[in-house]
């Protein structure tokens, strides 16, 4: 699971897009460990600016980005954090530099 392999809640990360959804995007994770976790950025966590859909935004299929994790839920719970539970945000780091622009 996504604690045992070099993930940690609210650790900054780089990523790709993978897919560009009309309400957020899948972002593949990369990890120190070289595990590979989707999660997934709901599109209020995409930009501080409020956008209706990711792509309004700039986001694009294969995009390089750096995200923030911002919730570890269970697989498959409803309502819960999608594909391997791991809910992510864009708009909390500095995209140039990987900055954690809300720290806890």
């Amino acid at each position: 699971d996504a604690k045992n392999n070099g993930l940690e809640l609210y650790g900054i990360y780089k990523g790709a897009v993978e897919r560009v959804l009309d309400f957020g995007v899948v972002v593949e994770l990369e990890t120190t460990t070289g595990g590979k976790f989707s999660g997934m950025v709901h599109s209020a966590h995409v930009s501080k600016v409020r956008v209706d859909k990711p792509r309004d935004a700039g986001i694009r299929q294969g995009q390089r980005i750096y995200v923030k994790l911002i919730s570890i839920g269970q697989r498959g719970a409803s309502g819960g954090a999608g594909e391997g539970g791991l809910m992510l945000s864009i708009k909390d780091v500095d995209q140039s530099t990987g900055k954690d622009l809300m720290p806890h």
